[in-house]
């Protein structure tokens, strides 16, 4: 029986050198497709860590921006200025103005609030009443994750920079109480470094 050549089948080892092929080529694919699916990842991660950033930045600078010059008393102690920040523990607090009132209750527009880092977390704390007494206790919202540092830098009304508020001295042996002219934060984050971003009062 006499067989066309035209149509004769694959070799053994063709078939072994056709299916190296193949699998060398789906291995680099196979690689490609990993690399592009971490690199989305990737890409998604830092973009949502970009937008919890924005939207913090935004909450601490509408309310740098409020600032109102009223100090509160609070149990034990006396009047807190109505700006004032600590380095250790890292917290900022501060009177704000525009407190929301949709329902037009009969409050005031003022609001107490503070920023402070804790277990790589920057958190806001909010009061419902500026006075406070022993029970008052704030609503406390995470604002960022992964912070490694808060801090703060502020511009006082003469111009003169301070990393402390209020200032130590104002050169005539009181302490200064009224809010500065400007505030810089200075965020330290995981794997993004040093960001700054300065606000103006009023």
């Amino acid at each position: 029986m006499n067989f066309n050549s035209g149509n004769r089948g694959f070799t053994l080892l063709e078939l072994l050198v056709a299916l190296t092929i193949f699998a060398l080529i789906s291995v680099a694919l196979f690689g490609s497709l990993t690399s592009m699916i971490e690199t989305k990842q990737h890409l998604e991660a830092d973009s949502n860590k970009l937008r919890e950033l924005q939207t913090a930045f935004r909450i601490i600078g509408r309310d740098i921006e409020q600032t109102i010059d009223r100090s509160i008393r609070v149990p034990y102690q006396q009047l807190l200025p109505a700006l004032m920040w600590t380095e250790q523990p890292a917290n900022l607090e501060l009177t704000v103005n525009g407190r929301r009132n949709p329902v037009r209750l009969k409050r005031s527009s003022l609001q107490r609030v503070a920023y402070r880092l804790e277990d790589d977390l920057l958190i806001k704390d909010t009061w419902l009443v500026l006075d406070r007494a022993i029970d008052s206790e704030p609503f406390s919202q995470v604002l960022l994750r992964d912070v490694e540092g808060f801090e703060m830098s502020f511009v006082g009304k003469d111009g003169v920079s301070s990393r402390s508020w209020p200032p130590e001295s104002n050169g005539s042996g009181t302490s200064a109480a009224m809010p500065p002219k400007a505030v810089q934060i200075h965020l330290y984050l995981k794997g993004w470094g040093r960001i700054d971003r300065l606000f103006l009062i009023g």
